[in-house]
């Protein structure tokens, strides 16, 4: 049996195929496979396969364990996935989620808030119900967010809804159990403490009286919340 790499450059030769084509075809630097034909570099069994494949050679030719290329390939797989979100969460923006009437809904729409340091985009609710209906929840197919918002804000006046139970919920779903919840009430948070037990929350909040009151607050909680992921 020929060495591998005779196989190749033999096989690569006899069908008039150039280093320069046969590594279009196989996203492999002509370079490298240069350094191949020639045993100066071992190829990934991925490679192989693939150069087997184009160059019509059997596998066993070229000592192949297809065992090894499905385990190089789902690394390669993983590794990508990996790096795309990563990618997604350099170019996303940090994002709150608003349930209630915490600032006017009106004066609060679905928008992107600036500082010197952060950019904090904003999806606000009048209600659970429409969190949950934007989440999927309660439906065969659960809506796939790229990035779960930094934090939610649950104010405790959601008309005709549990804000305990709305809470309990949000924290039962997988992709936000370790997303903090902030309760926001026009009482202090001493009288209304007592009441949020077990609903899973971080913290209490008064709501903000001025739009430059309510940007201050989400992005102090913002910056609060990137030091608290460390102990989530």
């Amino acid at each position: 049996m020929r060495k591998p790499e005779i196989e190749i450059r033999t096989s690569r030769l006899a069908k008039g195929i150039s280093l320069e084509q046969l590594s279009i075809w196989t996203d492999i630097p002509a370079k490298d496979l240069l350094l191949i034909e020639n045993g100066f570099r071992k190829a990934q069994n991925r490679h192989l396969f693939l150069l087997a494949t184009i160059l019509n050679i059997p596998h066993k030719e070229l000592n192949v364990d297809l065992g090894i290329v499905e385990q190089e390939l789902q690394h390669l797989s993983e590794s990508k996935k990996r790096r795309t979100s990563a990618e997604i969460k350099q170019e996303t923006p940090p994002s709150a989620m608003i349930i209630g009437p915490y600032f006017p809904l009106d004066e609060t729409p679905d928008c992107t808030l600036h500082n010197e340091n952060d950019v904090l985009s904003i999806q606000a609710f009048e209600n659970a119900c429409q969190s949950f209906n934007f989440l999927g929840v309660g439906t065969a197919q659960q809506q796939e967010v790229a990035l779960p918002p930094s934090f939610i804000i649950l104010d405790t006046d959601i008309a005709d809804e549990c804000y305990r139970g709305t809470a309990q919920t949000l924290h039962s779903l997988e992709r936000l159990k370790k997303v903090p919840v902030f309760l926001s009430s026009d009482k202090k948070p001493e009288s209304f403490r007592s009441a949020s037990e077990n609903t899973n929350v971080i913290g209490h909040i008064r709501r903000p009286g001025s739009e430059q009151e309510r940007n201050s607050q989400l992005f102090g909680l913002l910056s609060s919340v990137e030091r608290l992921q460390i102990y989530l």
